[in-house]
């Protein structure tokens, strides 16, 4: 009953997929552009699950509890991103399970709570428990 179920759910989630891509407007068809809105939906709704990786897949949640990118992830090695993830379970290491390595730019537009804490040559925005700088021109835009 549970893989009929499963089967269903993913007949369900094709079909889905197969409507709107058949939907896309032929100016918006380059598949970098498709990607760039893929990552976003995901910044969009998996937000807050999001994690600034530092060095070597290691790094910090928006809430700022150390994580490390599960070995066994594609991204295990990735060094200075924002990854998107959609479980953390605890064993020898807080570990992040199903990654996507995503921009700035979406958590920057999607952010429930963006806080201007400095303005000079740099605007410094805090989100949750990160600090991120951005140029005059971008913050203004």
């Amino acid at each position: 009953q549970t893989m009929d179920y499963i089967h269903r759910l993913r007949m369900d989630l094709k079909g889905v997929t197969t409507d709107v891509l058949a939907k896309v407007p032929e100016d918006h068809t380059d598949q970098s552009y498709l990607g760039d809105m893929c990552r976003a939906v995901l910044v969009a709704g998996l937000y807050p699950n999001l994690a600034w990786i530092k060095r070597r897949g290691k790094g910090n949640t928006l809430q700022g509890l150390p994580v490390t990118t599960h070995p066994g992830s594609v991204n295990s090695k990735e060094n200075e991103c924002v990854m998107a993830f959609y479980d953390i379970q605890e064993t020898t290491d807080r570990w992040l399970y199903d990654t996507t390595v995503v921009t700035m730019a979406p958590l920057l537009l999607f952010a429930p709570e963006l806080d201007e804490i400095y303005r000079g040559h740099r605007v410094v925005f805090r989100i949750s428990s990160w600090e991120v700088a951005v140029e005059p021109r971008v913050a203004d835009d």
